[in-house]
């Protein structure tokens, strides 16, 4: 699919220096769902700003359509942007609110019920037309602002943290509303968010950021199962992926600073400086593993359990069905299959492929 989205050499430069997004080059097919992912202060929310029109680039290119719209103000962009706290209109009503952009661009009366109309059916707020924002839930008023930033029917959907003021039930049918909605629609979304949960649930793909700079991009399986650098490994996962580090031996083991040895998933060259990366659900208990240790936690998750044991090399984390619990103090073995794990260079943090 051709690029609907593109941002080239994409900078932001606060007055006080900082560096906030630095030469940033993403792409974005037409109908495409992506995800910016990263923690805070990397560059996410000011990227996706500067797309709205609300942030002005240092330089760089943003081009919708094949159209420069670098320097067009945020009304002659036609995007539809969601944020966090709603910033709805508290003297308005419901309906009010999702007619406002309508009316900003001088749509007649009849154009502006049926739009409304049509937008409140579609997100299951006919009942409230009527009541102000403050007599809302917070599930509820998220939904005014969604059906506001779609009522124009936008070419672009910008979302920046929409459920962070969420949590529980409802989080989890807002975040079920707004991938059916865009799919629906087919509005190619960009949405920004802190939580690798969402971002794995909603990507078509995510964009990991770190330092005003993108990690990785991708797939979400594909990033969570082959991450290109130390940084994803252990930003990616919940809980992170479990990383040793050492040396390479010309056995082809990562050689532990405590003279543990592990096997490794490939050939590599003798005294490379390594970190082998195993995800919790690839951890087992093994008689004849190379790790011995002792549990100093056992978590029940509902789904699932995570079992935290101290070995010679660091803690590290087995994912376990939940009827199979270990006592805190019991003494285990841990194995994994080396098919399953990430290498790194610690030198420069990059992924051996």
């Amino acid at each position: 699919m051709s690029a609907f989205l593109e941002l080239s050499a994409l900078r932001k430069v606060f007055p006080d220096g900082t560096v906030a997004v630095d030469g940033m080059d993403l792409s974005c097919a037409e109908g495409e769902f992506v995800v910016l992912l990263g923690p805070s202060g990397c560059g996410k929310t000011t990227t996706l700003r500067m797309v709205a029109g609300l942030e002005v680039p240092s330089s760089g290119s943003i081009r919708m359509a094949g159209e420069e719209i670098a320097q067009l103000p945020p009304q002659a962009r036609d995007v539809g942007f969601v944020f966090q706290f709603y910033a709805l209109y508290p003297h308005l009503s419901v309906f009010d609110n999702v007619a406002f952009p309508l009316r900003s661009v001088g749509c007649d009366v009849v154009q502006v019920r049926q739009r409304v109309g049509e937008m409140v059916e579609r997100l299951g707020l006919e009942h409230l037309v009527g009541r102000r924002p403050a007599t809302l839930s917070g599930g509820d008023q998220q939904r005014v602002a969604l059906a506001r930033a779609l009522v124009r029917s936008p070419r672009l959907w910008l979302m920046d943290e929409p459920l962070g003021t969420l949590d529980g039930e409802g989080r989890l049918q807002m975040r079920e509303l707004i991938r059916r909605q865009q799919i629906d629609l087919g509005i190619t979304t960009i949405y920004v968010t802190h939580d690798q949960e969402e971002a794995m649930s909603l990507a078509d793909r995510v964009v990991v950021m770190e330092g005003g700079d993108i990690r990785q991009i991708g797939p979400p399986g594909e990033v969570y199962d082959d991450p290109q650098d130390l940084f994803v490994a252990d930003f990616v996962g919940s809980p992170s992926m479990n990383i040793v580090t050492g040396q390479s031996t010309a056995a082809g083991l990562l050689l532990t600073p405590c003279g543990v040895q592990l096997p490794l998933s490939r050939p590599v060259a003798a005294l490379l400086p390594l970190a082998l990366g195993v995800r919790p659900e690839a951890v087992f208990v093994d008689d004849q593993g190379p790790l011995a240790g002792t549990v100093v936690l056992d978590e029940l998750l509902g789904a699932h359990r995570n079992i935290h044991v101290d070995t010679s090399v660091g803690r590290f984390i087995m994912r376990r069905h939940p009827t199979e619990g270990l006592a805190t103090g019991t003494a285990v073995t841990l194995g994994f299959d080396p098919r399953r794990t990430c290498l790194f260079r610690t030198d420069t943090g990059k992924s051996i492929r």
